[in-house]
């Protein structure tokens, strides 16, 4: 099973999203504002929704740990905080990616799931901005693409789905064009086709 669906269940993701504060309530849905933050806090931040929150995770897992992660100029920490979360809805449960290049930390990117918040930290915080983030949205148009096609008849069977309102219908049969769909891996063979699709 895919790493992603086996280790972020949509059971352990927020059932509902909490409100953004201080000036990451002012960010962008998917979108960077370098003008947010001061230059000098080399800190900017974007968020996502509800139901893009998994399919995010699985964007920064195949640049950054499937990618990147195999460069031998790059090593990628990847945990969790808290190392276990008890509380699905906690506000503290996060994501986190720190990108390292020959030993040296470039950025953190901390994925503040409850909120959907994503805040990249660092030094090389520009390298994010100017390079990372527009091949992270290729991704992730690939994979939200992904899920929508492989949906037999455009149907999601015996999956969470979210409708607009965020309820949540488990183990029903939601159709495609209402609600956004996650499908498991081995049904989609993402993986495949994204490195199919990248291949010249």
């Amino acid at each position: 099973m895919d790493k992603t669906i086996n280790d972020y269940p949509l059971s352990s993701l927020p059932s509902k999203q909490s409100k953004r504060t201080g000036k990451a309530k002012l960010s962008l849905f998917e979108q960077i504002d370098p003008n947010l933050y001061d230059e000098h806090a080399k800190l900017i931040t974007f968020y996502t929704n509800l139901d893009r929150i998994q399919p995010w995770i699985k964007t920064l897992d195949i640049y950054y740990y499937d990618n990147l992660g195999k460069e031998p100029d790059y090593d990628i920490e990847w945990y969790d905080e808290p190392k276990t979360w008890e509380n699905r809805n906690n506000s503290g449960n996060s994501v986190i990616f720190e990108v390292l290049k020959k030993g040296e930390l470039q950025f953190k990117i901390t994925f503040f799931v409850t909120t959907g918040t994503i805040r990249v930290q660092g030094s090389h915080y520009s390298e994010f901005v100017n390079i990372h983030f527009p091949i992270l949205k290729e991704i992730l148009d690939k994979v939200l693409t992904n899920i929508s096609q492989t949906s037999p008849t455009n149907t999601c069977i015996s999956h969470d789905c979210h409708d607009d309102n965020n309820n949540t219908h488990i183990n029903e049969l939601c159709p495609v064009d209402k609600v956004t769909c996650v499908l498991p891996d081995s049904q989609t063979g993402l993986k495949s086709v994204l490195v199919q699709d990248d291949q010249p």
